[in-house]
């Protein structure tokens, strides 16, 4: 008999965690195919199902701090990770929004852990401030304030970060976690965080965001880089969730929530022994493409040459359109609920496992 060798990484579906999902979509698999071997590993999007991954990657418990708008804290004996996960739209005009809030739980979770590696992930951030809040919940200081949002920096001419390194100094290295969306979006200019957010903010009815308002905005975000590194700055971005400038100037490096996880998990090594990766999420439409996570395993099996099936609560796109993003197929819990987003539960995956193992493990 012929063991097929599955590799199971998906989002997160219903009120389930991936490593959730995975887990009941595996015992589905393996009841009908109980000889099968599976691999699940947890995937997470910025701002969405990441901590919860990271936790389970980390092999430790995930702490919500509920003070802090669902900021979650995953953390071993090197590695912090701390992931805001709450819905946020990335083009709204927030000037007097701060990421200071971020900043100080950095820092407390920094001198409670002692990490050496570092993660945060921003995506659920609302600020434009280029992270100077959080620079400043870190402890910098300034001839400006740095916690009043894009509008107080206005005339800024000098940050001092000392403070910053030295709560930083046993840490070796840190990943800002961003949306894909965000992860080349510049901080300056016409392409930059503060004219994406500000053309946004116009098309809105009733906006009354001047030309000018931009252009203060911006300005007051090139003296603030100016000040800390404006060599960090032009890197593609320092505009992120209006926020990751502050984490590049200080050295980190951008990256999305799914290449993470499977970095850690070694999956470039796990695919190579797979016969077929299942991956999943919530809705499998063509707006989404089913989201971040479907859209980076798709692309590695592609890579790897191995088949790649979708699993979802329910499935609106065509075959070609699915097969034109390298999955090969999808199978939905609900077949008939089209765009609504069905009530999905441990025991639907398990049976929604059960039936792809049906078709593709004889």
């Amino acid at each position: 008999m012929c063991v097929m060798r599955v590799v199971v990484a998906t989002d997160r579906i219903g009120d389930l965690d991936s490593a959730g999902v995975g887990s009941a979509l595996a015992a589905g698999w393996q009841r009908t195919a109980p000889w099968a071997e599976l691999a699940v590993v947890p995937m997470g999007e910025s701002a969405r199902g990441f901590g919860g991954a990271a936790a389970a990657l980390l092999g430790v418990e995930a702490m919500l701090l509920a003070a802090e708008g669902g900021a979650v804290v995953a953390a071993d004996r090197a590695t912090l990770v701390i992931s805001v996960e709450q819905q946020v739209d990335h083009r709204a005009w927030v000037p007097l929004g701060s990421s200071v809030e971020l900043g100080r739980m950095v820092a407390e979770q920094i001198r409670e852990h002692r990490p050496r590696h570092l993660v945060i992930d921003v995506g659920g951030v609302a600020a434009q401030d280029g992270g100077a809040g959080f620079l400043h919940g870190l402890g910098a200081r300034a001839d400006a304030p740095l916690d009043e949002g894009v509008t107080g920096l206005r005339g800024i001419t000098d940050v001092d970060l000392s403070p910053v390194h030295h709560l930083l100094a046993e840490v070796d290295d840190i990943t800002v976690i961003v949306p894909d969306a965000e992860a080349e979006i510049p901080l300056l200019g016409l392409r930059g965080t503060t004219s994406l957010r500000g053309s946004a903010a116009r098309q809105e009815p009733g906006s009354v965001l001047e030309n000018q308002d931009m252009l203060d905005a911006d300005a007051a975000l090139e003296a603030f880089a100016a000040a800390v590194d404006p060599e960090a700055a032009g890197r593609p971005g320092a505009g992120a969730c209006g926020v990751a400038f502050a984490l590049l100037a200080l050295g980190a490096d951008v990256g999305g929530g799914p290449r993470w996880c499977g970095d850690r998990a070694g999956i470039e090594r796990t695919l190579a022994h797979a016969d077929v990766v299942l991956t999943g999420t919530d809705l499998f439409d063509f707006a989404s493409r089913g989201g971040g996570v479907v859209q980076h395993m798709a692309h590695l099996s592609e890579v790897a040459l191995r088949p790649c099936i979708a699993a979802a609560g329910a499935v609106v796109i065509g075959a070609r359109e699915m097969r034109s993003m390298g999955i090969e197929s999808a199978y939905a819990v609900d077949e008939l609920a089209g765009e609504r987003q069905p009530m999905v539960g441990a025991d639907d995956l398990v049976e929604l496992g059960a039936r792809i193992a049906r078709t593709w493990d004889r």
